[in-house]
């Protein structure tokens, strides 16, 4: 391609993109209200109109404004998509209690105490299997590699997990 019929090229892509900025509008105000500033919404129809300026094929049978719309709508939806993806997770980090830095030794020895004490209780209500596939479990083994060590099945350490984690949850020290 040449120098010249680039810059017709993107000549053309500028009419288009003028021609066809209304539409972008339009379906920026439809998301409007999903938590994603006006804006970014623009812009984001913008680079998906761009993208079926540069990808459409009449050949295919839908009109360019169809394909337009196809392209501007689903870039608007990843945005916002990614949008609520984003504050879910701020939000996830802001309900996780921060570590305290300043804790006092003698807490964080009382609380190593506390959860020894609540593993002795647990174990005692575990059957052997169960304490077993449990420790196998909680030290990263994969399933497979706990049915090799304790001559069983999947299906029967996976069952034993199930059951562990129900009486567990039920322990009290």
């Amino acid at each position: 391609m040449t120098k010249a019929s680039i810059d017709r090229n993107v000549g053309g892509e500028d009419t288009k993109l003028q021609k066809w900025l209304p539409l972008v509008r339009s379906r920026a105000n439809a998301f409007r209200e999903k938590g994603v500033e006006a804006d970014d919404l623009v812009q984001e129809g913008l680079i998906g109109l761009l993208s079926a300026i540069r990808s459409y094929d009449e050949s295919r049978g839908a009109s360019f404004e169809t394909f337009a719309y196809v392209c501007i709508t689903n870039r608007m939806k990843s945005a916002v998509s990614l949008a609520v993806k984003r504050t879910e997770m701020v939000s996830l980090d802001e309900n996780q209690e921060s570590p305290d830095i300043k804790a006092d030794p003698q807490e964080i020895v009382l609380s190593d105490d506390v959860a020894e004490r609540w593993l002795e209780a647990a174990v005692k209500k575990l059957s052997v299997l169960e304490a077993k596939v449990l420790r196998l479990y909680l030290s990263g083994h994969s399933y497979r590699q706990i049915a090799g060590a304790v001559n069983a099945s999947e299906k029967t350490v996976d069952n034993a997990l199930c059951r562990a984690k129900n009486k567990l949850r039920d322990v009290k020290f």
